[in-house]
């Protein structure tokens, strides 16, 4: 009777142990969905296309929560290399900063130099930006050995990838295209004040600088620059012949 038992209870604690086991992470093998537990919304994402002026339709990717999960959202978590760590930590430093400052031009040219928006702007924080991204998208010295130019042309290749990819390229042409609008206001003197004219146009021309370094030797993000007319309306916005300069060199 006992052996009876201790069968059953083997039976019982066997049953419970089937199914998938204990769920793990292995980075590169696992595919798994993404659930928020305090609100109960699964990650998914929204692609939508949209026109940039100047450079055409682009595909964006937005990641949205849905209470409704789909099959297709799932996900494989690799371990991120320390390039694509610090990437990400500048892109989101980017975007903030960006973000801010869009803002505040649109509450600036909507509202006036009173509104909330464009008094959260620091300019001073934005140059700074404009100065350390031309920096980290610097090209090789020429005084580095082959090995260490060819390590950095990679680091350099896998940066302007990530930034094409998460948006940021189109963030810097819509500012861009924001500023050109700002400038061709007749009381965009009096709109930014004296104080701040000099920052402005260093921005300004700073602006163009970067995009140079965020496409040079990268031939998808210059495809983006490929048709005329692109280049047009890219030259069209140049406040300042010193913002050419850069662009166009090889």
């Amino acid at each position: 009777m006992c052996q009876n038992k201790d069968i059953k209870k083997q039976l019982l604690d066997e049953k419970e142990e089937e199914g998938m086991g204990v769920a793990t992470i292995r980075y590169g093998e696992t595919v798994a969905f993404i659930l928020h537990l305090e609100s109960q919304l699964w990650l998914s994402y929204q692609t939508t296309e949209i026109t940039k002026k100047g450079v055409g339709k682009v595909e964006e990717k937005k990641a949205v929560v849905l209470q409704d999960g789909h099959m297709d959202d799932c996900y494989t978590f690799f371990m991120a290399l320390d390039e694509e760590s610090k990437s990400a930590r500048v892109i989101r430093k980017c975007s903030s900063v960006l973000n801010k400052f869009l803002k505040g031009i649109d509450a600036l040219q909507e509202q006036g130099n009173q509104s909330i928006e464009w008094e959260k702007v620091d300019l001073a924080e934005v140059l700074k930006l404009m100065e350390d991204l031309i920096e980290y998208f610097a090209q090789p010295s020429e005084d580095q050995n082959f090995e260490d130019r060819q390590n950095r042309f990679r680091a350099l290749r896998s940066r302007q990838d990530l930034f094409q990819e998460e948006g940021v390229l189109n963030m810097i042409l819509d500012t861009i295209d924001k500023f050109s609008l700002m400038e061709s206001l007749p009381d965009f003197a009096g709109l930014i004040g004296e104080d701040n004219q000099n920052t402005w146009e260093e921005i300004s021309t700073y602006l163009y600088l970067l995009v140079a370094a965020m496409i040079k030797g990268n031939h998808s993000n210059c495809a983006q620059f490929a048709a005329v007319a692109r280049l047009d309306w890219l030259f069209g916005r140049l406040s300042n012949p010193q913002s050419a300069e850069g662009i166009l060199d090889p």
